[in-house]
């Protein structure tokens, strides 16, 4: 008798492995996305720090410190900068409005998080929630997000 498996037994064990990766693919995605959020807030934290020691220097309002070559800040991944603001694979980075808010807008899904008057993280998804082929889901919602509603550069 010869010893093997047969057609039957190795087509469960794909489906098996096909239903285990289906399951866990999302959660991988998920996953990523906040680790690249929490680099975004971090990034967006020292911004608003090199901002305020630029402030300090120069004096509120200055001009000068909406220019990104004033600011201290280096962001490692950073491939572009500019006077309008830096840009990584992932984030643009900009200061917008009166108050120059420092805004990360996330590419891939077309979503902002910027600081709020009081400290917190808010956002809002200026358009679609996923990128073509992409598994739809709220950014904002599972990093706990408040979505205020507005366009990205709004924020």
């Amino acid at each position: 008798m010869k010893r093997g498996f047969t057609l039957i037994e190795l087509l469960v064990v794909v489906l098996i492995i096909g239903i285990l990766s289906a399951i866990a693919l999302p959660q991988y995605t998920r996953a990523v996305d906040k680790a690249r959020f929490a680099e975004a807030f971090i990034n967006l934290k020292n911004i608003v720090q090199a901002k305020k020691m630029c402030e300090l220097e120069l004096g509120k309002g200055s001009s000068e410190c909406r220019n990104w070559d004033n600011l201290s800040v280096r962001i490692s991944d950073a491939v572009g900068e500019g006077d309008s603001g830096m840009e990584t694979k992932d984030f643009l980075y900009s200061l917008y409005g009166a108050s120059e808010r420092p805004v990360a807008w996330y590419k891939k899904y077309d979503v902002c998080i910027c600081l709020d008057d009081d400290g917190e993280f808010v956002g809002s998804n200026s358009g679609s929630t996923c990128a073509e082929g992409e598994t739809p889901y709220n950014v904002l919602k599972m990093l706990g997000i408040r979505d205020v509603g507005n366009q990205c550069w709004m924020c």
